[in-house]
């Protein structure tokens, strides 16, 4: 009956979605009356046109209208490989993505809307430890794990929007931002799983304007879905999973027979809030944006005899100071601090065995682990040349990174403290007519200056602890270096159009300091921007 209530209440959202995405792509190929034929949309006139705007990359969507932004659209299709041996456990040894996405903003008289549809279907090679979760680093400890390698099989769907509305009686500015987030997979060895997600979140906004000074606010609101069940195709043998609890601490289960491991049901919701404050003067603006959330996610298994699993309270506080200073050139500054924290809760359970009772009952309830990141970011970037497209851009960036998570009792903690530093450039090279070449280049160091693991569990020769927690703990505590480079080739399609296409290659490749493992990615793209 659960399973039913929730695919009934997943396909509702999916018809609403499916028609929010034929409204958005209908809309985003518009044409732009207001804009000159004669400026060509391209990839590098779209990354400029997001550089200066200071709050399109915030979470209140009525700011839109105070950014300016021109009309553009576009359509994206990617192709991306990866492989090689550095990388966790849970990862693919080889992994294949394609993807489709559009995106476009319109300017509705003096106010704007702007949306994004992507699709992505994903296979992933040789994982292993995983036997549920679509994304293992989502910051749920709770979920079953097995030490068989097995594909997984996946696809997602996202949509996003943002509209705001022209300035009311010039001081008033109201807005409203939205994301809806659905995915399935499935292992392909046993024991099998078949998993569903979704998310969907809301964020009404408004800002106010005072002369040169904006406030704005918004509220968050997040429903959380996620179902899994878990199946062997051969019914003669049985396998034996781990319930984790956190930092290597589990209790076994097993997949087949009467004491079969049962579905496992996730349910979240979250609330938050954020303000924002902009002020410009001469060719200078900054905005600063502070932002807290409080979410809470409960886990069952067996819906027909519901379990209590674990719970999590999540905790995330947010700020971040951003700068742009415009004129022939652009430079933009960014910085930023987040701290988040997650609190995992077990409960002890008793099974009522009283005819026509047949339940779990409570009797005790505490918060047995607690998990710390903490980011300081920074970021710089130039831009040569603004009056459309950019003729180059480099930039700089570094963020500093602090995990500490400890699990009560029996006490087990890991600390992992990584500082990373990067460069990137980018040129925008005539070929004559309407053709450019986009060439770039980046290059990012890790650095770990400390890191430490230990289990004081009951068990600490299981395969959990030897084979999953320490060598995934080895691969976060490594110092790396990564180097990557891209070209994109535009071409307008027409003198009097501002259409255009583009092929797009690009490679990252990731090299640890001590060792002979690597990873290597690559992307494939062909684009029409318009």
């Amino acid at each position: 009956m659960f399973n039913n209530i929730n695919t009934m209440k997943m396909r509702k959202v999916k018809y609403i979605y499916w028609a929010g995405v034929l409204m958005l792509t209908l809309f985003a190929v518009q044409p732009a009356s207001a804009q000159k034929t004669t400026d060509k949309n391209s990839p590098a006139s779209i990354e400029l046109l997001k550089a200066k705007s200071l709050w399109f990359n915030t979470t209140n969507g009525a700011g839109l209208t105070l950014d300016k932004m021109y009309n553009f659209s576009s359509v994206d299709f990617t192709y991306q490989l990866k492989s090689g041996d550095f990388k966790k456990l849970q990862d693919g040894d080889k992994e294949r993505l394609l993807g489709v996405s559009t995106e476009g903003g319109q300017k509705l008289g003096t106010g704007y809307a702007w949306g994004k549809f992507s699709f992505n279907n994903e296979m992933q090679r040789n994982t292993q430890f995983n036997t549920t979760m679509l994304d293992p680093a989502r910051g749920m400890p709770f979920y079953p794990v097995d030490p068989n390698i097995s594909d997984w099989k996946k696809q997602d769907y996202r949509l996003e929007m943002k509209v705001a509305s022209q300035p009311l009686w010039d001081r008033v500015i109201l807005g409203i931002q939205g994301e809806y987030f659905a995915s399935t997979g499935a292992k392909q060895v046993d024991p099998r799983s078949e998993t569903y997600f979704y998310t969907i979140n809301i964020k009404p906004a408004l800002v106010a304007l005072f002369n040169d000074h904006a406030l704005g606010v918004n509220f968050v609101y997040e429903n959380l879905v996620q179902e899994s069940g878990t199946t062997n195709s051969n019914s003669q043998i049985n396998h034996n999973v781990y319930v984790m609890k956190g930092l290597g601490n589990y209790y076994p289960s097993v997949v087949g027979g009467l004491q079969s491991l049962g579905r496992f049901v996730y349910n979240g919701n979250k609330v938050g809030a954020a303000i924002q404050y902009s002020y410009g003067f001469s060719d200078i603006k900054f905005l600063l944006e502070g932002k807290y959330d409080y979410g809470v996610e409960d886990v069952i298994s067996t819906p027909t005899k519901p379990k209590k699993e674990g719970s999590v309270v999540r905790e995330l506080m947010d700020a971040k100071l951003t700068a742009v200073k415009n004129g022939f050139n652009v430079s933009r500054l960014e910085l930023s601090y987040s701290n988040r924290s997650i609190d995992g809760i077990e409960h002890v359970q008793v099974l009522d065995n009283t005819y026509e009772v047949q339940q779990w009952v409570d009797l005790y309830s505490s918060i047995r682990a607690i998990y710390k990141q903490e980011d300081i970011s920074a970021r710089f970037d130039f831009f040569r040349g603004a009056d459309h497209d950019y003729k180059w851009k480099a930039g700089l960036f570094t963020n500093y990174r602090s995990n500490d998570d400890d699990y009560i009792m029996p006490h087990s903690r890991m600390i992992i403290k990584n500082m990373y530093f990067g460069a990137d450039a980018k040129a925008n090279l005539s070929l004559g007519g309407e053709t450019k070449l986009l060439a770039g280049a980046g290059f990012t160091y890790k650095n770990n200056f400390d890191g430490s693991y230990h289990y004081r569990g009951a068990d600490p020769g299981s395969i959990i602890i030897t084979q999953f927690m320490t060598p995934d703990f080895q691969f976060l505590k490594q110092s790396y270096y990564k180097i990557g480079g891209e070209l994109s080739l535009y071409s307008g399609l027409g003198k009097m159009s501002r259409a255009g296409f583009y092929l797009k290659a690009a490679l990252d490749y990731y090299k640890p300091i001590e060792g002979d493992n690597s990873r290597v990615q690559t992307n494939f793209g062909l684009g029409f921007i318009f």
